[in-house]
């Protein structure tokens, strides 16, 4: 086990200012604080919806999977796509190697409100950590080999979107799955829950929706931009990024609007310090 910890310059950068607000993770003007994972292994944050970003640590990795909160904003945790498991209980501020997956593949992780970790890898086994991603053991197997996003959505519903379109639904926290739906895309690379609706992001920009828990989707709008790779819902807006750093906002899907840009290439992932354990 190590810590990783801001230089001291990083962290002065960061007291000075607004950016106080990253110190104490308390929400912004603009919603819950945002945060690039970049291949490299640097995390940037914008307490400001995306206009301006601030390394905030850098981790030894290069295929961070995706960042979240549990159920306050201060604990946060990070999956790799080599299964290595990074927590922050500090609002990201330092952060200790606390376990792995033995899996290669992982594709997307969600953390359930009695702070359950499911992990799902590209080829669709699921792995559950009961122990705050210390250890995990396998949970089930989804009948796809290309699996590109897991959410949690309304009333606790969990969903999988393949990089084909097939979106899978589960009621029962991952231990069994029913394909619902298909987005008619060969490219999708993120899902996200908006209120009740349901979003699919491909990664050449198009946006699909769905108003009936995944089953049927139609387009809504498209991105002007390519390599997108990464979607998050932030301050009642959606929030999507592409490979080389560009983030766009858009309220319903249709109409965007670019935010700024996370100033390194290979973005491989948004996220966000919002608890996303918590409600319904």
């Amino acid at each position: 086990m190590f810590a990783v910890t801001l230089r001291p310059a990083q962290r002065a950068s960061l007291l000075a200012g607004p950016a106080l607000a990253l110190l104490l993770l308390a929400p912004s003007a603009f919603g819950a604080n945002l945060v690039g994972l970049v291949d490299t292994g640097e995390i940037y944050e914008s307490s400001n919806g995306g206009a301006s970003w601030e390394i905030r640590a850098t981790l030894p990795v290069r295929d961070a999977v995706g960042l979240a909160a549990s159920t306050t904003p201060s604990d946060l945790t990070i999956l790799t796509r080599s299964g290595s498991v990074y927590r922050s209980l500090d609002g990201g501020l330092s952060w200790s190697g606390v376990g792995a997956i033995t899996a290669s593949d992982v594709a997307a992780f969600v953390i359930l409100p009695d702070s359950k970790i499911l992990a799902l890898t590209e080829s669709g086994l699921l792995y559950r950590s009961v122990d705050g991603g210390v250890s995990f053991s396998g949970l089930t197997a989804l009948s796809s080999s290309n699996c590109v996003s897991f959410i949690r959505g309304l009333l606790g519903r969990l969903y999988v979107l393949a990089r084909t379109g097939e979106v899978y639904q589960s009621d029962t926290d991952g231990a069994s799955w029913t394909a619902v739906g298909l987005v008619t895309v060969s490219n999708a690379v993120a899902i996200q829950r908006k209120a009740a609706d349901l979003f699919a992001l491909t990664e050449t920009g198009e946006m699909y929706r769905s108003l009936d828990y995944g089953v049927s989707w139609v387009p809504v709008g498209a991105i002007t931009a390519s390599n997108l790779s990464a979607m998050i819902v932030s301050g009642g807006s959606l929030v999507v990024g592409a490979r080389t750093g560009e983030v766009y906002q858009s309220v319903t899907g249709t109409a965007w609007t670019p935010l700024g840009a996370v100033n390194q290439l290979n973005l491989v992932a948004l996220g966000s310090d919002e608890p996303l354990a918590t409600g319904v």
